[in-house]
């Protein structure tokens, strides 16, 4: 999103027309960001405006010479919407095992190629809220574990150990979808 220099000051300075052409630029990209993070369309719209909040409160902090509006916005955001599940005091039980070294997940490309981006998202959102959390932080943010454990207040080995379910969850969510995967690729689903 391009914005020239004049916008953003006075969006710094709290000016609301200007702070609407932020909002109406990225509304619909932040708000994919909440109901990534959130159980339901209420909880996603509580998430959002707090999130904008925030971007308007810290707005100060933005620096052009540091990145770009559009990643330090959805870096907010993603922030946002964790301090309001750690608000929520929303915890997972979680095991401290080592993960997998096992992150091939080749093999289910053919089934999620079939898929509608519709389709992965739901599935997505079904996965226990623990495995989606790190899920999206790892795979779709590009979180490392150390931030994953950081923001969570988790250890690095449970983040490790969290993505390494959600990825075992969803191939047996895959293999139900298509049984062919199993006699396919055979012991990587046990």
């Amino acid at each position: 999103m391009d914005i020239s220099t004049e916008i953003l000051n006075k969006i710094k300075a709290g000016d609301p027309a200007s702070q609407r052409v932020l909002y109406d630029g990225m509304k619909a990209e932040l708000f994919v960001i909440c109901r990534r993070y959130s159980r339901d369309e209420s909880t996603a719209k509580d998430m959002f405006q707090e999130g904008f909040i925030r971007i308007y409160r810290d707005f100060h902090q933005f620096d052009q010479k540091k990145g770009s509006l559009r990643g330090w916005v959805r870096r907010v955001m993603v922030n946002s919407c964790l301090q309001y599940i750690r608000s929520q005091k929303r915890h997972w039980q979680t095991s401290e095992i080592a993960a997998s070294s096992d992150d091939n997940m080749s093999y289910v490309d053919g089934v999620i190629s079939k898929l509608s981006l519709k389709e992965i998202f739901s599935l997505i959102k079904k996965m226990p809220e623990g495995y989606q959390l790190v899920f999206n932080l790892y795979l779709i943010e590009g979180y490392s574990h150390k931030e994953i454990a950081r923001h969570l207040e988790i250890s690095t080995n449970t983040s490790k150990s969290q993505l390494f379910k959600a990825k075992n969850w969803l191939r047996q969510q895959l293999k139900q979808l298509d049984p062919t995967i199993s006699k396919k690729y055979g012991r990587q689903f046990s």
